[in-house]
């Protein structure tokens, strides 16, 4: 039996949101396909692309594709399909993700297992239906700024992975630390995808993350559900998600974080980080840290601290 790839192309800048269609699509389908995206270096574009096990419906991702582009009036170009020869295409394309190191964190495939490091925290993430192998600049910038962060602070109280995608962030943070972590996500899969990638790295599953050491997942629409209110204020969040959402729930994140408590943004763009940068600043956060890969900041924000208490910047 043939597995068929599926894929279209686009500027940078909408790659996930493209990724994010492709998921939503068929998100219910008894076989959901592996779905990726990559840059086309010498074209200057990516592609987003799926793979399926049986042939594909196209009329949905065709439609929801055409809707897309009269909503947003962005481009991309149609929807591709092609057939191809009988082999273990999901393997195939898992293979294409080589392993991340950001500082002690080494994120990597079951392909790459041989691979871990003896002394270093090790996340074993599969490329799937959820955000965040490691692969893409956000959620690299965000694990890069979690290591650095980790070798300056005390152990925070309470910890937050808002829209954590693949539970990747939020798994870091809870070995970073050895503490537990609250993640959440609006879309549901997530919540599947996480609890299965803390099962594959034996990190404990709980229904409350002030139990101890371990995670706690459920699936909300942003920071207004009343397991995450009476959770925080969080001394640590991390919040990979989009610019316009970022910017239009700053007043929600910024009532969630503790005094002197710090919030990692990413999912922006260099041109879009003024704005969501002037979002948290006008409610009370100062820039206390920054990198950038590609034209994907991440940025390492502070809320005012207590009286009588500083912050020590980190670059």
């Amino acid at each position: 039996m043939s597995a068929w790839h599926v894929w279209t192309t686009a500027p940078m800048a909408v790659a996930p949101a493209l990724e994010t269609l492709f998921e939503e699509v068929f998100a219910l389908d008894a076989c959901p396909p592996t779905i990726s995206s990559f840059e086309v270096v010498e074209d200057h574009i990516w592609r987003i692309e799926a793979y399926f096990d049986t042939k594909p419906d196209l009329t949905r991702l065709a439609a929801a594709l055409d809707a897309w582009r009269d909503e947003t009036g962005h481009q991309a170009e149609d929807i591709q399909c092609e057939a191809l020869e009988d082999r273990d295409w999901v393997s195939e394309s898992q293979k294409l993700l080589s392993p991340v190191t950001a500082g002690k964190l080494f994120v990597h495939g079951s392909h790459d297992r041989e691979n871990r490091r003896a002394f270093g925290i090790n996340l074993q993430i599969e490329a799937g239906q959820a955000f965040g192998t490691g692969q893409h600049a956000t959620t690299m910038g965000c694990l890069l700024m979690l290591d650095r962060l980790a070798r300056r602070i005390d152990r925070p109280q309470a910890m937050l992975d808002l829209g954590c995608g693949s539970g990747v962030l939020a798994m870091a943070m809870g070995r970073l630390w050895r503490k537990g972590v609250l993640a959440s996500d609006i879309d549901p899969i997530a919540m599947v995808t996480t609890r299965e990638n803390a099962v594959i790295n034996d990190f404990p599953w709980r229904h409350n993350h002030r139990a101890g050491y371990g995670l706690a997942a459920l699936t909300a629409p942003g920071m207004r559900h009343r397991a995450i209110t009476s959770a925080g204020p969080f001394d640590l969040m991390t919040a990979n998600i989009l610019a316009a959402p970022l910017v239009e729930m700053a007043a929600d994140i910024a009532k969630g974080v503790a005094p002197g408590g710090r919030l990692i943004l990413a999912g922006l763009l260099a041109r879009q980080e003024r704005r969501v940068a002037n979002a948290y600043r006008a409610r009370g956060f100062l820039c206390e840290g920054r990198l950038q890969i590609g034209d994907w900041p991440t940025l390492l924000m502070r809320k005012a601290p207590a009286q009588g208490k500083d912050s020590a910047k980190i670059a």
